[in-house]
């Protein structure tokens, strides 16, 4: 099932399938390790939802929900 980064829930896990920001977002977030076919899982959110932090590769990451909604995720239920 296809989902945005900001739509997963604590605990999911997916594989990011596509970016859509512009180019110097999308190339910082590569260098995060945000990268397409790469397992991620939704840590936590704040109170308020914003931010959200991911771990990828090991390491937890937090985004802006903005951001968040520009990438999608395969999640595996």
């Amino acid at each position: 099932m296809q989902k945005l980064l900001s739509e997963l829930n604590p605990n999911e896990v997916g594989i990011i399938t596509k970016i859509n920001l512009d180019d110097n977002q999308y190339f910082r977030l590569l260098n995060l390790g945000f990268q397409p076919k790469m397992k991620i899982k939704c840590c936590f959110k704040s109170p308020f939802g914003d931010p959200i932090a991911y771990q990828v590769k090991g390491t937890i990451l937090a985004i802006r929900c903005e951001m968040a909604q520009n990438i999608e995720a395969e999640v595996y239920e």
